[in-house]
């Protein structure tokens, strides 16, 4: 898959988990809402994995550290489920989810540049300026302006 129809398809699947996890803030307690999407995102990319290995088309070997880190993220990204599940119930999707993954982009950029040394062109950090700009921009609106209305 080229890496622009990845990226389309990622975006895709992203926006769709963000709809239907808001669906279920408010019906179901956070943590039991992040157990089952743990279980759901586990049982799936593991089947194809599986399926990959068994057509030799998994090449990559797993590594201690690869399985180390994958394990690790996948912790982190349990309690960010649940925080999600918590922050949607309060209703707030169209303005949790920009700012969330605005806030995300900007300081995973920064800071894949500082700890990790990536190298980091004028380009990106405009487009970092310009998401933080529009972070700020949906902060302000969501606490000022609606109160000022």
């Amino acid at each position: 898959m080229t890496l622009p129809l990845s990226l389309a398809a990622f975006i895709a699947l992203y926006t769709a988990f963000q709809l239907i996890v808001s669906r279920s803030s408010g019906k179901i307690d956070p943590y039991l809402s992040s157990t089952l999407l743990g279980a759901a995102s586990t049982v799936t990319p593991l089947a194809l994995w599986l399926i990959g290995r068994a057509t030799r088309q998994v090449t990559l070997p797993a590594t201690t550290a690869g399985i180390g880190w994958s394990i690790a993220s996948g912790a982190v990204v349990g309690i960010a489920s649940a925080l999600l599940v918590k922050i949607f119930e309060t209703g707030a999707v169209s303005f949790a989810t920009p700012f969330t993954y605005g806030a995300v982009l900007a300081l995973t950029a920064m800071l894949g540049w500082i700890v990790f040394k990536e190298p980091i062109s004028m380009l990106q950090v405009v487009g970092v300026i310009c998401v933080a700009i529009g972070v700020g921009c949906l902060a302000y609106a969501r606490f000022h302006v609606s109160r000022a209305a």
